[in-house]
């Protein structure tokens, strides 16, 4: 954009939903108008509606007459001549134009006033906040850091915890100053993320709540069989509410399939301590004993041959918080499976 009010529209654009180019070729031709070519700033490609943004202040004169100023560096009278032209074209070829000012957003009612003259042309189809930010995550506009708090912020409310809880964790690693700068941060950033959520709730929420409403009776299970697939991908806050329903009934059996060298979901709050420890987790009482569990190992591999097969085993196993495993390959390979490639990253 070749304005940040441009951008401001632009982006809200994008938010509601509405599809445009950006300066397209104005679609009829120009006879008389002593111009060959015009680009308006926007044009929305489902309704054909023009958006000009025009970037004027104004003042108020004593007269009680309204005076338009442009930037020191524009030629005010070619410039509000331009407008005048503009206005024109569109008034002869009929073509709807909307327009905006830059004493709109001076005023603080840009977005608004954009809002209300689009309302008659246009049908709004507002894009999910997360839609945007994995856009935002694609285009490589979000850093790191912004990252981590947004990671941080899903495991702080999937594992039920509190700033406290952070701090003595913290004090028990030895993390020191960085980990209490980080919580100075994150604090405020999580308290203003649930001011905006306000009555609303998040997954986490939903997830929470549930396993709540289970723990005090007042959601009844009617489950005595209950089934997790991806169990490596489990978080603190669904291992409650399996816990939860697993408690309503003496009887009741958990099912579990997963596998610990995939688990690549921990940025989404997996834990793999539950997969570790699954017997003291979930496992029952029988005859005495606690954490009675039984563990089928799937060790065939129909993917991969004993080349690549091998030496994955090898190499997941240099991490000693895996779980060991027999690994049956699909077939033998005759030749080399695995090509390693020097590359440059930019």
């Amino acid at each position: 954009m070749k304005s940040y009010e441009e951008l401001l529209i632009a982006n809200w654009l994008y938010e509601k939903g509405i599809a445009y180019a950006y300066e397209p070729l104005y679609e009829l031709p120009l006879k008389g108008t002593g111009r060959r070519i015009y680009t308006p700033d926007f044009r929305l490609t489902d309704s054909g509606i023009y958006i000009e943004h025009f970037g004027v202040r104004r003042k108020r004169m004593r007269d009680g007459t309204e005076h338009l100023m442009t930037a020191p560096y524009i030629d005010r009278d070619a410039y509000l001549a331009d407008m005048e032209w503009k206005r024109g074209v569109h008034a002869t070829h009929g073509t709807v134009l909307i327009e905006t000012f830059s004493y709109d957003r001076q005023e603080g009612r840009l977005l608004q006033a954009l809002e209300e003259k689009l309302a008659p042309h246009v049908t709004y189809n507002p894009r999910r906040p997360e839609t945007i930010f994995n856009r935002l995550i694609e285009l490589h506009r979000i850093d790191s850091f912004t990252r981590l708090l947004g990671t941080f912020l899903r495991k702080y409310k999937n594992g039920g915890y509190s700033i406290q809880d952070c701090e003595n964790k913290a004090r028990a690693l030895k993390a020191g100053r960085r980990a209490k700068a980080f919580l100075n941060i994150f604090e405020p950033l999580y308290q203003e993320y649930q001011k905006r959520l306000g009555e609303r709730i998040d997954f986490e929420d939903m997830i929470l709540r549930a396993a709540h409403y289970a723990e005090i009776g007042r959601y009844d299970s009617p489950f005595h069989h209950i089934l997790v697939d991806e169990f490596q991908d489990i978080s603190q806050s669904r291992a409650r509410l399996i816990k939860a329903l697993k408690a309503q009934h003496a009887d009741t059996r958990l099912f579990a399939v997963g596998d610990d060298w995939q688990s690549i979901f921990r940025f989404a709050g997996s834990d793999i301590h539950l997969m570790r420890n699954f017997g003291h987790e979930f496992g029952g009482n029988f005859d005495g004993e606690s954490a009675v569990h039984r563990v089928i190992d799937l060790g065939r591999t129909f993917r991969s041959v004993d080349r690549i097969a091998f030496a994955a085993r090898r190499f997941v196993l240099k991490n000693p918080s895996q779980i060991p495993k027999k690994v049956i390959p699909a077939g033998t390979a005759k030749k080399p499976a695995i090509r390693i490639v020097d590359t440059e990253y930019n």
